[in-house]
């Protein structure tokens, strides 16, 4: 105990998030095993560790990163449908359920993450509503591309066709994806404990990624992007860090929670959009935007060695001429002797 608390707080702080997540697995698992739970809510733990899953990679983009996107469903379904592919391929050359599993969920988690990086090339250009509305349409682009969507395998290999079944031409084999139809006959290999174990590898990645150096960035660039601008960090390039990994998390999530069903069609995805939307409007990391603008920009200046870059917010500002002459706005901007200027020049020079 002792030495737990002489650990870096933050390090304390994910120490004691993944005990607690273990011990949650530990009592369901003896709850299970008792049989205290019935066998229709036993079959509800893989979609809510699915969830949890997902809800953590979304809050990755919307709470950390500060954009609004509602696109995580088609990245939840691009992994999904891209797991049950890769599982159904891999069925005669691996027999253990749990390696298809595992290879099916970084394969899916893969090609969202891939799919993140091209829809975020262009969209992370954008922001508020209208990056709501290019990711919201993206979600609804990806659903009826899979509902067109003709995928099966024989000998030969992988068919794909956006017509009909019949223009797979196969030679025998197995049709995986029939169209409006969705994925059909799914061998069943999600379960509890790997839902768990994406879990901590999920909050593992996103912890991690916060409290580094690309994750203060991040930060930085949510909380006041000019200045963040102003201290050299690549705005464009963190945005799209944290969408790629997120889109990523939502694709091994989504391959997770397609393999427990025996069928999935793509519509099972919208209702994650529509939920997504009662986020717009809602920006609680803006309440105290003002407070934490200066200091995390300060704290990415002293991070990248330069001492002579700070801001400075009007009630916490030191200089004198700022309590005189300021305006009350938001914040004022500085890099080195250089000020960027919003209401009117003061007498020291300075604009604020």
């Amino acid at each position: 105990m002792g030495k737990l608390k002489n650990l870096n707080p933050i390090t304390r702080s994910n120490i004691i998030t993944y005990v607690m997540v273990v011990i949650l697995y530990a009592v369901m698992q003896a709850l299970l095993s008792a049989k205290v739970i019935s066998s229709s809510t036993a079959g509800l733990l893989v979609p809510i560790t699915a969830y949890i899953c997902l809800s953590i990679s979304l809050n990755l983009v919307v709470g950390i990163s500060g954009e609004l996107s509602l696109g995580h469903a088609g990245f939840m379904s691009v992994g999904a449908f891209t797991g049950v592919i890769v599982a159904s391929m891999l069925a005669g050359s691996i027999s253990v359920g749990w390696v298809r599993l595992l290879v099916s969920m970084l394969v899916g988690g893969a090609f969202a993450g891939l799919a993140g990086f091209v829809v975020g090339v262009p969209v992370m250009r954008l922001h508020g509503d209208y990056l709501a509305i290019v990711t919201l349409a993206f979600g609804e682009i990806i659903k009826n591309l899979l509902n067109n969507l003709y995928a099966g395998f024989d000998a030969s290999g992988l068919h794909l066709s956006m017509t009909s079944a019949q223009a797979l031409g196969m030679e025998g084999g197995k049709i995986v994806i029939n169209g409006p139809q969705g994925a059909v006959g799914i061998t069943k290999l999600s379960n509890f404990t790997m839902g768990f174990l994406l879990m901590l590898f999920t909050l593992f990645v996103v912890l991690n990624l916060i409290n580094s150096r690309t994750g203060r960035a991040i930060m930085a660039v949510r909380d006041n992007r000019i200045a963040a601008e102003s201290v050299g960090i690549n705005t464009t390039k963190y945005r799209l860090i944290a969408f790629v990994v997120s889109a990523a998390l939502a694709g091994m999530a989504g391959a997770l929670y397609a393999q427990n069903f025996s069928s999935i069609v793509p519509k099972k995805f919208s209702h994650l959009g529509l939920c997504g939307a009662r986020w717009h409007g809602q920006h609680p990391w803006r309440h105290h935007r003002r407070h934490r603008a200066h200091d995390s920009a300060r704290e990415v200046a002293l991070h990248r060695r330069l001492p002579h870059a700070h801001v400075c917010d009007r009630a916490h500002c030191r200089h004198a001429h700022h309590k005189q002459s300021c305006h009350p706005v938001e914040d004022c901007r500085h890099t080195g002797a250089i000020a960027t200027s919003r209401r009117r020049q003061s007498r020291t020079g300075h604009r604020c």
